[in-house]
């Protein structure tokens, strides 16, 4: 029932980014910068889903693997409870090969004193006798035959009650292997499934992982579409008044590379954020500091700073993508439109300006 519910979640998933795709493909150029935000935010979640139920395989493939390994110790446990049953079954064996043998000696003996008091026993009591130096000789050698007689019929007795023993332990023994065969069979049968879904798994989590792949291209060609759309401009030609134009620039993923600040509110130069704050001290407030990358503005700044609709002076706060985008508000106009300013808009460390609708962003912070 699990591997049922896992497949078809997984088809919902390749469905869904398959219908994705074929939304996004040759249409990206004809939609407006809110409707292609609107589709890097549905890209977006689109991707979290995805990491996220990758992930849970990852997981749930590191628990199977644990369980396999667990089964294998197993198995490899009854193996051994089989080897040693083996043996003491060939132990066994030995054993009765060698009271066979015994056996067999004390039945020659039994015969051979069988003979003998058989001839003795043919002669009448005259010849015997006459036949012995003496009439206790006589004696003793009746009583010897006897007791020899005796003697051989109870060692052959205590022989076969012994074999019959090592028979009856033997039994038992083959008995417990094939208990101890069948306990092996049920955990190799289990092992086998166990593997089965881990396979399964790790099938499932590489598919996953692709489509995320996938679906990470798809937004790479959304946002350029994007950032074409909002019809960027040089602007004045003073980049802002921002003080780090001259500073390098690069997109290392986690951190600042060489050269690249940061800057004096804890940004890398060249950035949006680090941009954005400038433009925020630049109107005589206090620029925000450490907020980190700009989709995360909206978790640093307090709920109370933040807006749906913009104003002159709001920092605009794009959430899609790995890190967003912040822009500066420079003008709100009264048709729905506003002009910003930013930097890093293609990612390319450039200021430009842009005329773009006032649902552009997500969020407007509006810095006190």
């Amino acid at each position: 029932m699990k591997t049922i519910r896992l497949k078809q979640k997984l088809f919902t998933f390749i469905a869904s980014t398959i219908l994705m795709a074929g939304m996004f493909s040759g249409t990206v150029h004809a939609l407006t910068s809110v409707q292609l935000q609107e589709q890097v935010n549905t890209l977006q979640s689109q991707i979290n889903a995805g990491t996220a139920k990758a992930k849970e395989l990852a997981q749930q493939a590191d628990s199977l693997k644990k369980a396999v390994g667990a089964l294998d110790i197993q198995i490899d446990q009854e193996n051994a409870r089989i080897e040693q049953t083996n043996l003491k079954i060939q132990d066994l064996q030995n054993k009765l090969n060698e009271t066979q043998a015994e056996l067999d000696r004390q039945k020659d003996l039994l015969k051979d004193s069988m003979r003998a008091l058989y001839k003795k026993g043919g002669a009448s009591p005259i010849e015997l006798l006459i036949g012995s130096d003496s009439f206790s000789q006589f004696i003793d050698s009746q009583e010897y035959l006897t007791r020899l007689k005796s003697a051989i019929q109870t060692s052959t007795d205590k022989v076969i009650a012994l074999k019959q023993e090592i028979q009856k332990q033997q039994f038992e023994q083959e008995e417990l292997l094939k208990v101890q065969q069948a306990q092996k069979d049920a955990v190799a049968i289990q092992r086998n499934d166990r593997q089965a879904l881990l396979d399964q798994t790790r099938g499932d989590e590489v598919r996953y992982r692709s489509l995320v792949a996938d679906l990470r291209a798809q937004q790479v060609e959304v946002n350029r579409a994007l950032f074409a759309q909002i019809q960027l401009e040089r602007g004045n030609g003073n980049n802002g008044g921002y003080p780090y134009a001259d500073y390098a620039f690069s997109m290392i993923p986690w951190g600042c590379g060489p050269g690249e600040g940061p800057d004096r509110w804890g940004y890398c130069t060249r950035q949006c954020v680090s941009y954005a704050a400038w433009a925020v001290e630049r109107s005589g407030r206090q620029a925000p500091l450490y907020y980190g990358n700009a989709k995360n503005w909206v978790n640093a700044a307090p709920d109370a700073w933040q807006y749906n609709s913009p104003q002159a002076g709001d920092v605009g706060v794009l959430t899609g993508g790995s890190f967003g985008h912040v822009v500066y508000v420079e003008t709100v106009y009264n048709n729905g439109t506003m002009r910003i300013s930013q930097y890093n808009a293609q990612v390319s460390g450039e200021y430009s300006e842009a005329t773009v609708s006032t649902n552009f962003a997500n969020k407007y912070i509006r810095f006190p």
